[in-house]
């Protein structure tokens, strides 16, 4: 059962005319049924359910999070941002529904130059502010739709559902030109293939991220992965609030 408010069971309405939601309540009804007296398609029903119950599930264990019932798990005792353990279950998740909607999906991955030196020369407390500083900067640059995790040490993954290479490429610039950071960091990119694990992808990207860190000096040279898809924007079937295409926060 879920229950959403409203004014009477089984009450749909069209949002931003083309979404179907729940306005009040789903119980026991088949797809079917809905489906018949709506007139949405299946299809679309199944899928703003999914989308339904994985809001539901992400705000449930945000509060779980917030009461300290999921300490450590969710949220990074640090910079308050989630831990490399749940980015990467949601990765996970994000995956399954870029692969079933045939949406792009693209990474960027971060990392804070020259951060070992901060934590030598004046300590762990200084070491934790800069991270506490860039993981709000960087939270506060993306769609509610993406998310980002602190993933070890220095290192951040930012996940971008339904963004093309280009449209992350372009977003991974402007964080470098508008992040204002006591250090300097590298930035790397790579869009999610067909059939890739997850564990693929974060290393394309962690091996651009390498990659723009080496080539720092190289005058007007592109520091981020090349992938085969990088030669024209690949958006498809993505809600028109959640695309990145000409994203700018």
């Amino acid at each position: 059962m879920i229950i959403i408010g409203g004014q009477g069971p089984h009450r749909w309405h069209d949002y931003h005319s083309e979404r179907v939601i729940i306005d009040l309540l789903l119980l026991g009804t088949p797809i079917a049924d809905i489906a018949h007296s709506t007139g949405a398609g299946e299809e679309m029903i199944r899928f703003r359910l999914r989308e339904l119950v994985g809001h539901l599930t992400h705000h449930y264990f945000e509060d779980l999070s917030r009461e300290g019932w999921l300490s450590g798990i969710l949220t990074d005792d640090v910079t308050g941002i989630w831990t490399r353990r749940y980015g990467f279950i949601r990765l996970q998740q994000t995956i399954k529904s870029a692969t079933r909607y045939n949406q792009p999906l693209s990474v960027v991955f971060l990392d804070l130059d020259g951060f070992k030196l901060v934590n030598d020369q004046h300590g762990h407390a200084a070491g934790d502010r800069l991270l506490r500083q860039a993981a709000t900067l960087w939270r506060a640059k993306i769609r509610d739709s993406d998310f980002i995790c602190r993933w070890g040490g220095d290192e951040f993954l930012i996940v971008l559902p339904c963004a093309s290479y280009e449209a992350a490429a372009a977003f991974a610039e402007r964080l470098k030109a508008e992040t204002a950071l006591e250090l300097a960091f590298s930035v790397g990119v790579a869009e999610w293939h067909a059939g890739e694990l997850p564990e693929a992808l974060i290393h394309r990207a962690d091996q651009a991220m390498y990659a723009d860190k080496r080539s720092r000096q190289v005058p007007g040279r592109h520091n981020h992965e090349k992938s085969p898809s990088a030669a024209k924007p690949r958006v498809i079937g993505c809600n028109q609030e959640r695309r990145l295409t000409n994203f700018r926060p």
